[in-house]
């Protein structure tokens, strides 16, 4: 570890790259150019998902055969004047999204910077 780099910087070339594309979900395999996982096993390949749950948006990452955790997620369609969208990132070689706020295309959410170093941006 070098103490002058955080350590959730990843180089570039890290992160996932998009093998398939159908309605339900989206294919993701890790790159083969990226670093590897620091805390164990590579998982590849893994699937993007979203859905809307009335005003809710429900984005999901998930891999085969992993344990999926029983929390008990609203189904019921919330209400809002406001809703939110995925926008997919195809102009970079590793997959990305960011999350919109569609009244003021406001970003909420971007996993584009950092090469996937995830964070939330503040509420505006």
């Amino acid at each position: 570890l070098n103490p002058t780099v955080p350590l959730c910087y990843l180089p570039k070339g890290t992160g996932y790259i998009l093998r398939k594309n159908s309605p339900e979900k989206l294919i993701l395999k890790k790159s083969p150019f990226g670093a590897r996982n620091p805390f164990g096993k590579d998982i590849s390949p893994i699937f993007f998902s979203t859905r809307s749950i009335g005003s809710t948006l429900n984005v999901r990452i998930d891999a085969p055969d992993r344990y999926e955790p029983t929390i008990d997620l609203p189904k019921k369609p919330s209400r809002s004047v406001d809703s939110l969208y995925v926008q997919i990132l195809d102009d970079l070689d590793i997959f990305s999204f960011k999350v919109r706020r569609k009244s003021t295309k406001q970003f909420i959410w971007d996993t584009s910077i950092g090469y996937y170093c995830l964070y939330a941006l503040p509420q505006l």
